[in-house]
């Protein structure tokens, strides 16, 4: 409350000097006092509120509410000079922290139950490692666990990449994959559709709009045989 009196002149000591360091002001954290001193509360979906009012019990008044979801910078449209990689080879790309919540660890299963069988598909993973420091990373233990496997040539984990390195990685690949457990936008999706990919999600972890995009994971096997 102290802080909302503080900033409510105008002209005010508190707000000049946060015009005066800052253009923009993003506050990322959520208190339970939040929905009742804000004038304007934002989420970038339906789904960030739907799950902060189910699971807290929070309640926002639906006229002080913005839904408003994230945009992105066409830099698909950028790379309009490069031409996509022609191979026979069938790539597939995961985007996102190697985090349970992002299900990097079924989509390293699927790896492990598909490569063999279809030797024509290329796994390419774009994210930084989410462990532990000290703790064996998703790539040290997924390498560890097929060292004998000759397949493991066919999977690259990049790690965590820039925005140039990112964009390459969508125009080679032919398939994005998105097995979530819970996605409040998602924005690779959103990603894909600019690189004219199609792409696949879980059959959990996404709020009602995407309901027509869901499929069951294990189903991608059907795509890679294809």
């Amino acid at each position: 409350a102290e802080l909302v009196d503080a900033l409510q002149d105008e002209d005010g000591p508190a707000r000049t000097r946060m015009r005066q360091r800052w253009s923009v002001v993003l506050v990322d954290e959520f208190q339970d006092t939040d929905p009742i001193q804000a004038d304007i509360v934002h989420s970038i979906s339906a789904a960030v509120y739907e799950t902060v009012r189910d699971k807290y019990n929070v309640r926002v008044d639906p006229a002080r509410l913005e839904v408003a979801p994230i945009g992105l910078r066409d830099r698909a449209g950028l790379a309009a000079g490069s031409t996509k990689r022609r191979t026979k080879k069938i790539s597939v790309l995961f985007v996102g922290r190697l985090e349970t919540r992002k299900g990097i660890d079924d989509f390293l299963a699927a790896i492990e139950v598909l490569a063999e069988a279809y030797p024509s598909v290329e796994w390419t993973l774009a994210g930084a490692e989410a462990t532990p420091p000290g703790t064996s990373g998703r790539e040290e233990t997924f390498r560890k666990r097929n060292i004998e496997q000759s397949w493991t040539e066919r999977v690259v984990f990049l790690g965590a990449v820039d925005d140039e390195t990112l964009d390459a990685a969508y125009r080679a690949a032919d398939l994005v994959v998105l097995p979530s457990r819970y996605e409040s936008f998602g924005l690779v999706m959103l990603e894909a559709q600019q690189n004219q990919l199609g792409f696949f999600i879980t059959s959990a972890g996404f709020s009602a709009p995407l309901a027509p995009y869901r499929i069951s994971f294990i189903e991608c096997s059907f795509v890679a045989g294809g």
